[in-house]
């Protein structure tokens, strides 16, 4: 086997292992005190900025010819553009103040290293930050439309209900039909 294929490999997997302890903190200590903190976000970036640091050494040693897998500029080229994309998203909706501060340089984190997390990485041309914004917001509607129809339901549903039970299916009928 290929020693930098190797490389390459063993970098997702320290990537995979590094997110999942590190999401799992985050979102441990961020459920408590509903606060990110800076130093876990500036150990994930010093990570991320260290790995893509050895992915451009490894790139440096296959235009030198002593590898045979590495990534191309244009990989490092879409990275960049990712960035900005995802940067530019973090800094709009903490501006529009749909994301506190934290949860914005949360996401530019998360954006930089979903690209070590796939096999292959593609950019899409630009659009795999926007799947990635599209990823956090539906768990987020869900759990909003969860919260709204529970208020429903113990506000408004569940006593109309238990009216329309006691007053007889044909009576309940002819209420409804009524409303």
């Amino acid at each position: 086997m290929n020693w930098s294929y190797a490389l390459l490999r063993s970098i997702r997997v320290f990537a995979w292992a590094a997110f999942l302890v590190s999401a799992w903190r985050l979102s441990v200590k961020d459920w408590r005190v509903q606060k990110i903190k800076h130093r876990e976000l500036a150990v994930g970036a010093l990570f991320v900025a260290a790995v893509y640091g050895l992915l451009a050494f490894n790139t440096v040693l296959g235009l030198a010819g002593l590898t045979r897998s590495w990534y191309r500029g244009v990989f490092f080229r879409d990275l960049a553009v990712h960035l900005l994309l995802t940067a530019v998203a973090a800094l709009g909706l903490w501006r529009a103040r749909v994301w506190p501060a934290g949860d914005a340089k949360l996401f530019f984190l998360l954006g930089a290293v979903a690209p070590l997390l796939t096999r292959e990485p593609s950019f899409q041309g630009g659009r795999f930050f926007f799947s990635a914004l599209i990823n956090i917001f539906l768990p987020a509607c869900l759990f909003v439309f969860a919260q709204v129809a529970w208020y429903v339901w113990h506000t408004r549903l569940k006593h109309t209900l238990g009216y329309l039970r006691e007053a007889g299916l044909k009576r309940a009928w002819d209420i409804s039909m009524a409303a």
